[in-house]
């Protein structure tokens, strides 16, 4: 029976050729745009989904009760806060060395970017060490874990563990550690990570205890289980003026702890990401409502057309229903033919996709890649 249904469609395809163009390339062009939308939502969407105790890792910020908020940290707020505050598990320290420094091995000569941070960056977040203990690769001064393209660059098949890369021409690293290319999917984006430790060593006058005016530091913390991040909000508001109140009163400024979800760092803080990548989930929405506005406009030419040929079709349900189909019979026949037609649409889209991914990769500020579409998210979606 069914085999029967396909014929008959595919026979009623051939026959309305004209219509059957328009419609499928009406329902085509359509789901290409729907689809391309769809796999920049989810993407956004996703962003640093993949760290296995994400809904435990929070950003520090110094906030104003009179609005705006800074990103970074005086010196001793993520001290007081894996010292003083039993909810916290971990603290790290991170911060830019250079936003593009040159990086020399055995005149192999390339420019990366380069932050430094702490001991407990791979305690924290869940990026795979490829080598390297995650427990000690950012312990000593002058250490330095790259990435596993740039490892390749540099070093090719060969082990990166206990080389020395020569960074600004001057200063001289151990490479302690290799890890996995960062995911396109995190705010956090780095070529290169040097040991916090040297930047203690190059900056001698830095302290955990003093640098109360020194706001160049990112910090995050690890909660412990069960954690509440309300509480420990409430009692860690205050680090500022508890300390330096009267000196920031003198200033005239005035600041409060607070913390961020992990999963709130991309898209729904207003705080700026000096990081990585940064967007809004309002554009999300937006264009959410773009796509699904474009994938109703689809449907509803699709269904404007089959309904206007139903004109033409009246006389072949008389004769079927003449010769005994029944009403489920021909549900399931015209069913099929939709079926079959959103099918060669598919078909049709990942030609089309294909086309368009660059303009879209260029739009978009992305670098999608036609596998992109073959997550497990994707697929779910696309059957929806």
């Amino acid at each position: 029976m069914i085999r029967n249904y396909i014929k008959i469609a595919i026979r009623n395809l051939l026959r309305f050729k004209v219509y059957s163009f328009v419609n499928l390339f009406g329902l085509a062009l359509g789901l290409t745009l729907g689809v391309l939308i769809l796999l920049f939502v989810t993407d956004e969407l996703a962003y640093d989904r993949f760290h296995t105790r994400a809904d435990r890792i929070f950003k520090v910020v110094s906030a104003n009760p009179e609005g705006g908020t800074l990103e970074t940290n005086a010196w001793p707020v993520a001290h007081k806060l894996r010292t003083e505050y039993p909810e916290v598990e971990a603290a790290v320290y991170t911060r830019r060395a250079a936003a593009s420094m040159m990086v020399n091995y055995e005149g192999k000569r390339y420019e990366h970017d380069i932050f430094y941070a702490g001991e407990e960056f791979f305690r924290i977040f869940s990026f795979d060490l490829i080598e390297g203990d995650p427990e000690t690769v950012l312990e000593k001064p002058f250490s330095v874990v790259i990435t596993q393209s740039m490892k390749e660059r540099y070093f090719g098949l060969n082990t990166a563990l206990g080389e020395t890369l020569l960074i600004r021409d001057s200063l001289e690293f151990e490479v302690t550690g290799v890890v996995e290319d960062v995911s396109s999917q995190s705010h956090i984006q780095f070529d290169v990570l040097a040991s916090f430790s040297t930047f203690e060593k190059l900056v001698e006058w830095f302290s955990y205890s003093e640098g109360w005016g020194n706001f160049n530091v990112r910090n995050y913390v690890l909660l412990r289980e069960g954690a509440d991040i309300d509480d420990i909000s409430g009692k860690a508001a205050g680090i500022y003026i508890d300390n330096v109140g009267e000196w920031l009163k003198e200033m005239g400024i005035e600041f409060y702890v607070d913390f961020i979800p992990l999963s709130d760092i991309y898209l729904r803080s207003d705080v700026p990401n000096g990081f990585g990548p940064k967007s809004s989930i309002d554009q999300v929405y937006l264009v959410s409502a773009i796509g699904i506005f474009i994938i109703l406009l689809a449907c509803i030419n699709f269904i404007n057309l089959t309904t206007a040929r139903s004109v033409y079709r009246a006389r072949e349900v008389g004769l079927r229903k003449i010769v005994g189909s029944t009403r489920a019979a021909l549900f399931w026949q015209f069913l099929a033919e939709a079926f079959l037609l959103t099918l060669l649409a598919f078909a049709v889209v990942a030609i089309l996709i294909d086309f368009a991914l660059p303009f879209f990769n260029e739009l978009m500020g992305k670098s999608y890649i036609l596998s992109s579409l073959f997550s497990t998210e994707m697929l779910i979606s696309l059957i929806f």
